[in-house]
């Protein structure tokens, strides 16, 4: 039953991504109606109001055999740098380590919504460190 159910909502994600882009409706209680739609917003970022989400680590109820996040990550960003040339040694546990970056975002309507801008490494969470990422003027995204 999980994996019929399981199967089924992510056949209604992947159908809602090749859907049309919908407004984000002016009554935020509405958006459960909307399912896995991908919704056009306009507005500013509150770049002051920005919050970090540490990366978690494996839970308990994973099998014991399941790599670590740290192992999973590392893996991939090993084969990454292979790619380039750049061996492992060259890497280090630190860049392997990061945040979530979270922004408040507020629309054209004064309606407040909260953006997950992406995983950095633990040594660009300061906002200081990722100017370009600090846009200033009204954007419009789709998500």
């Amino acid at each position: 039953r999980k994996n019929a159910k399981m199967l089924k909502t992510r056949k209604a994600r992947q159908e809602a991504l090749c859907g049309p882009v919908r407004d984000m409706p002016k009554d935020l209680t509405l958006l459960h109606r909307m399912g896995y739609s991908r919704v056009r917003f306009s507005g500013h970022f509150n770049h002051s109001e920005e919050f970090h989400v540490v990366q978690r680590r494996r839970s308990d109820n994973q099998p014991k055999d399941h790599p670590s996040f740290e192992e999973q990550l590392e893996s991939i960003y090993g084969k990454f740098l292979n790619l380039f040339g750049k061996g492992k040694e060259q890497t280090e546990k630190a860049d392997l380590l990061g945040v979530q970056i979270v922004t408040p975002f507020t629309c054209d309507d004064g309606q407040k919504i909260l953006v997950n801008r992406g995983w950095v490494p633990e040594k660009s969470k300061e906002a200081k460190t990722r100017a370009l990422g600090q846009v200033t003027d009204r954007v419009t995204l789709v998500g």
